[in-house]
């Protein structure tokens, strides 16, 4: 019974010692990240004692760059290599950028590269991206372009610095350019992007590489971009080039739009099909003296002619005689079926007036007005 009250306490206090480094750690972290780095420091250094990898490796960088505590190369390299010989793949990478960069050691790309090809190794991110970068331009191995991307894929697969696989789809560099690809990794939601890709975002939507063209939306990018006094270079040029497209973009709108609506309110007038012609050929003439006393004169029909080619409502609207009225109009309205009208390209109702006269010589000559 003592043995496993001794195992329970045993238990507890184990279990309140990890939730006491954990809090420390990430209490650090937060400090750190908030740029607070005086304060961050004691719960650092508690969680590191505690053997917190997370917190060795955040206490040795600000030990290699003098944050929040005062610059001592050694106890960085001290404190990546406890994380190291416990296999910690973020330790060490940053031993090796104590290497690349040549801090408290002698500068040694090699040495970099060995020490970020194995944290690779482990599937971390950081060490994926920062081989992805040396093979980009032979920094401590041979530049091999094709493995640069294949290492930013994975980088950025594992929440890596997905500017870098953007930008390598978008330069083209170990793959082929894709503009798509690009766009899709420059506006990952959970990554924080450089001026340079802010710009190269503003670029494709401005041109439509990649994306539907939004002139607007870039725009709007680099009035961000130029109100946050950025230095990025060719800022003043492209937000002059995508002003013009925007420009000749709203026009083309415009008269789009315009010729839309003209479409939408077009009006083609039915047409006589050959079975109406020949209606009107056939058609019993009035009396002779009629014709001859009516002269050459028009009646008039206004009807309608509906969407299926019929007509409708006839009525006269211009008379001559009574006679030749009369049959203008018994003439208009016994019509075979016209090949409808149409308006906005589809077969509509449409009013019209149908012109009829009468000579002596038979021959009716039938006009049709909008």
């Amino acid at each position: 019974m003592k043995n496993r009250l001794l195992l329970y306490l045993l238990l507890c206090v184990s279990i309140t010692a990890v939730a006491q480094n954990d809090y420390d750690t990430e209490k650090g972290i937060e400090l750190f990240k908030q740029e607070n780095y005086s304060s961050a420091v004691p719960y650092l250094q508690k969680a590191a004692k505690a053997g917190s990898m997370p917190a060795l490796n955040f206490l040795g960088y600000m030990y290699a760059h003098g944050l929040g505590v005062d610059q001592d190369a050694q106890v960085a390299i001290n404190l990546y290599k406890k994380g190291v010989d416990k296999n910690d793949a973020p330790c060490i990478m940053s031993l090796g950028e104590l290497y690349e960069e040549g801090i408290g050691v002698v500068k040694n790309p090699k040495t970099a590269y060995s020490y970020y090809k194995t944290a690779a190794a482990m599937e971390y991110g950081g060490g994926e991206f920062k081989v992805s970068l040396c093979k980009k331009v032979g920094f401590g191995t041979e530049q091999n372009l094709k493995e640069a991307f294949q290492y930013a894929e994975k980088a950025a697969n594992h929440g890596w610095r997905y500017e870098h696989l953007a930008d390598m789809y978008y330069e083209g560099c170990g793959t082929k350019v894709s503009y798509d690809k690009a766009y899709e990794w420059y506006t990952k939601t959970d990554c924080q992007y450089s001026d340079e890709a802010r710009l190269r975002i503003a670029i494709m939507l401005g041109t439509g590489q990649g994306v539907i063209q939004n002139p607007t939306k870039a725009l709007e990018i680099l009035n961000g971009l130029k109100k946050e006094g950025s230095a990025v270079e060719r800022l003043d040029e492209w937000f002059d080039k995508i002003t013009i497209i925007s420009d000749y973009m709203r026009e083309d709108a415009r008269l789009a739009a315009e010729w839309r609506e003209r479409e939408a309110n077009k009006i083609t007038t039915p047409v006589f099909e050959k079975a109406v012609n020949q209606y009107i050929r056939n058609y019993p003439q009035p009396a002779r003296p009629a014709i001859e006393s009516a002269g050459r004169g028009e009646v008039v029909i206004a009807c309608t002619v509906n969407s299926s080619g019929f007509v409708k409502n006839a009525r006269i609207k211009y008379r001559v005689l009574q006679r030749l009225d009369n049959a203008a109009l018994d003439l208009v309205k016994n019509m075979p079926r016209l090949i409808p009208g149409t308006r906005g390209g589809k077969p509509a109702d449409i009013d019209i007036e149908i012109g009829v006269s009468f000579f002596p010589t038979k021959v009716k000559i039938t006009k049709c007005y909008r």
